[in-house]
């Protein structure tokens, strides 16, 4: 039945294109038949987005319940980092070599294709080993820590002193605390 509505609509198709006038009732065939293709067409493609909305819900949730039971999904990897092992003569080269040094040296041999030993001969990491000692002995000797002053406070015997040469405190409480400090004191 099928492969007869195909021939018909093809057959209404074809009078169509060839310029030939379709009667009523041909006509209305003609649309009962598009309209039918279209909608068979458009069945079709929503069955199959309905069939891939099924089967992608289905994966995630398998997805979902392997993460629940603790599985790995193959899908995150996580690369380990790889430690690198030096030989004896690369621990050697290295021993002399400042601790914020070492990963340049180290850099530079892999991007070189050098031992290390043959990298710190070469005469970029020795001119960036002087400059970087050059600089942590300017770093070490500069002070760059800022120092903070603290006002001390005066002691009564001072206070007293600076009162007698007609420095007076700006508290007159301070005054008065100092003397009595210095009259407990002869007691």
């Amino acid at each position: 039945m099928e492969q007869e509505f195909i021939d018909e609509l093809q057959e209404l198709q074809n009078l169509e294109t060839a310029g030939e006038t379709l009667d009523d009732t041909q006509q209305s065939r003609f649309s009962l038949l598009k309209a039918t293709d279209l909608a068979e067409k458009t069945a079709d493609k929503k069955s199959k987005d309905l069939e891939s909305a099924l089967a992608q819900k289905e994966h995630f949730r398998t997805k979902f319940e392997d993460l629940e039971k603790g599985k790995k999904s193959e899908t995150i990897v996580k690369p380990e980092p790889t430690k690198e092992s030096y030989s004896l003569s690369d621990i050697r080269a290295l021993n002399d070599v400042p601790d914020e040094d070492v990963a340049d040296v180290v850099e530079y041999a892999k991007f070189k294709g050098i031992t290390i030993a043959e990298a710190k001969k070469t005469s970029v990491i020795k001119t960036l080993l002087a400059e970087n000692a050059e600089n942590r002995k300017v770093a070490e000797a500069t002070n760059v820590k800022t120092t903070k002053r603290t006002m001390q406070k005066p002691n009564g015997s001072d206070v007293i002193a600076d009162a007698e040469k007609g420095n007076f405190p700006t508290d007159p409480a301070e005054l008065a605390r100092a003397r009595t400090e210095k009259l407990q004191a002869k007691r």
